[in-house]
């Protein structure tokens, strides 16, 4: 053996940690994690929220499956809604949702309306009872995001959630001087770790609702957010997508007001560039996704025109929102392709 190969072996050896990437990958995958090799990784999956523009916005399409998404905002912003929209089109992957109604605040008949299917739908409802603490809601979405029959868990809200000793100390009335501290953030910065690796493993979607808290330390501060997210920080850094909705413009016909602009802002996300934009919302309706159309259909130059109308695959339409609607009604596999290309529009 030359000297150079006797100098090599006793380096090796030297180095019992010294293995190669198939010994290594090996010797992970016999219990003590897992190893995702580069040509093992699968393209990214997504939910479609229900809007066109929305789901253009985030850049990919939709919220990201192995994921944890978090919709904050006030309240009329259409949170809710989306969470709905959401849920729907995750049934079309023949899976189920789970809707964990923490505010008590769950329309059956405007999600029948928007065409959810109760079929593959569970809604979980909170009681005075501390029979559905914090602690429990938890736990039911730890089960849940590991059945292989849900695709999507929905909390509806956060700051909902009571935890167990706050439920007892309710019921012991105690002294408000005696109360213990918000334990809310501490259950979920003990939580949201496991959440995070369930989503990951599984490829469930978590969807998390929050709202928000008038910011009482921003003084006379020009430069402090009027608004804070209550909860602490721990979902902030738990969450790919942290997604703000803001009512906007309002949406008229008429001299009637029928809805308004949502306004998006996209906080944080780790799977696209962060975008803002806005989604028509209708009243007692949802998403208006003939307005989208529309609006998005004149930005990318899809439609034709003639005599002053536009058209679509020699198929005249109009000049206004109705001519669209009553398009839409009368072509729905046209208007879908129309959407299609819209979606695949650069």
């Amino acid at each position: 053996m030359s000297k150079k190969s006797e100098k090599d072996e006793s380096k090796k050896k030297d180095q019992p940690h010294g293995m190669s990437r198939e010994e290594y990958t090996a010797w992970v995958r016999q219990g003590i994690g897992n190893v995702i090799a580069s040509n093992e990784i699968k393209p990214r999956e997504v939910i479609s929220s229900g809007s066109i523009c929305l789901d253009r916005i985030l850049g990919i399409g939709g919220f990201p499956k192995g994921a944890i998404v978090e919709l904050w905002g006030i309240a009329g912003s259409g949170k809710s809604t989306i969470a709905i929209t959401t849920a729907i089109e995750a049934q079309k992957n023949k899976k189920t949702v789970i809707y964990i109604d923490a505010e008590h605040s769950f329309d059956n008949e405007y999600a029948k309306y928007l065409g959810l299917d109760f079929d593959r739908f569970i809604r979980h409802s909170t009681d005075n009872m501390g029979n559905f603490s914090a602690e429990n809601i938890m736990n039911i979405t730890k089960q849940a995001l590991l059945s292989p029959d849900i695709e999507l868990v929905i909390i509806d809200s956060l700051p909902a959630l009571i935890p167990r000793k706050t439920l007892e100390e309710m019921e012991e009335d105690i002294d408000e001087s005696g109360r213990s501290f918000p334990l809310l953030p501490g259950i979920l910065s003990r939580w949201l770790p496991k959440f995070m690796q369930i989503t990951a493993y599984e490829n469930k979607l978590l969807l998390v609702i929050n709202q928000v808290r008038a910011n009482t330390n921003a003084g006379w501060s020009v430069f402090a957010p009027p608004f804070i997210r209550p909860c602490g920080k721990a979902l902030e850094h738990a969450t790919k997508i942290l997604l703000q909705l803001m009512p906007s413009k309002a949406i008229s016909e008429g001299q009637k007001n029928i809805g308004r602009w949502v306004r998006v802002k996209i906080d944080k996300s780790k799977v696209a560039k962060s975008q803002e934009g806005e989604f028509p919302l209708i009243q007692g309706e949802g998403i208006d996704i003939v307005r989208e159309v529309e609006m998005l259909a004149k930005e990318f130059k899809i439609f034709g025109e003639q005599d002053g109308k536009y058209t679509y695959r020699d198929q005249v339409i109009g000049k206004t929102i109705a001519g669209l609607r009553g398009f839409a009604r009368n072509n729905p596999t046209l208007f879908e392709e129309l959407i299609m290309e819209i979606r695949n529009a650069e």
